[in-house]
């Protein structure tokens, strides 16, 4: 009896074996593909979109300062200051504008902040841009045309107000300057090859007086309420295309 009972626990054992290593014939389809998890805490991921959106910023927003107490506005008696803040996600610019009350303290009257990109710094300057003997102030608000273009929001100082007004449409003239020659302000603009536009201040917003191309030709334009006039066309050397102009009637460097 007892030889009899081994040989049947023998057997079931082997019928067990056979059947957990038997292969099913499952279809392709209803196999899963290997799937990799993660969690925002652990983000182990082998699919690099999905890591892309879990992964949290790593490095702490860079900050640029810049203060100016003596020249902006009334000399010593208005102050800007700029706090542009450069992360991996935005990045952004703040203004705020004060004046020296009769006590000595610095009250502030104004603030703005504005979007701003991140591919070049602040790098605010005080200087008139009108022409009134008060100084007024610009910072980089972007940059185009890999960098030959910089763009600039310009505020030039209200004497009567005490306050900073914003050019609306600054951003729209690259290498933004004052032009002595003229007593306007002059961009210079890259776009394969450039044009020197020629500016007056209008309110808050700047209106075209005329404007320089180059390329094949160089040809001279006046703008303003009228449209567009040509004055003068001419064929000129293509190693002068990347001149800024001065004047354009004539044009001269």
């Amino acid at each position: 009896m007892k030889r009899w009972l081994q040989g049947f626990f023998v057997f079931v054992a082997a019928l067990v074996s056979g059947y957990c290593t038997a292969q099913l014939d499952v279809p392709e389809f209803l196999l899963a593909p290997e799937i990799a998890f993660s969690t925002l805490d652990s983000p182990s991921v082998t699919n690099p979109s999905i890591a892309t959106i879990l992964r949290e910023p790593t490095q702490e927003p860079t900050v640029e300062t810049f203060t100016d107490a003596s020249r902006v506005g009334r000399n010593r008696k208005n102050k800007v200051e700029v706090t542009c803040v450069f992360g991996e996600r935005a990045s952004s610019a703040e203004i705020r504008f004060y004046s020296r009350a009769a006590d000595g303290r610095w009250v502030e009257k104004q603030s703005f902040t504005f979007e701003k990109d991140s591919l070049a710094g602040c790098d605010p300057e005080v200087k008139d841009f009108n022409n009134d003997g008060l100084r007024d102030f610009t910072y980089v608000s972007a940059t185009a045309a890999r960098g030959a273009n910089e763009i600039r929001t310009l505020f030039l100082y209200d004497k009567k107000k005490d306050a900073l007004v914003r050019i609306k449409d600054s951003e729209n003239y690259p290498n933004l300057a004052y032009n002595k020659k003229l007593n306007c302000l002059d961009a210079w603009l890259f776009h394969g090859a450039t044009t020197t536009v020629f500016l007056r201040i209008v309110g808050d917003e700047l209106e075209e007086i005329a404007s320089v191309d180059t390329g094949s030709e160089l040809v001279v334009n006046l703008l303003g309420k009228y449209g567009r006039q040509e004055i003068s066309r001419k064929k000129m050397n293509l190693d002068d295309i990347y001149t800024r102009y001065s004047t354009y009637d004539p044009p001269r460097p």
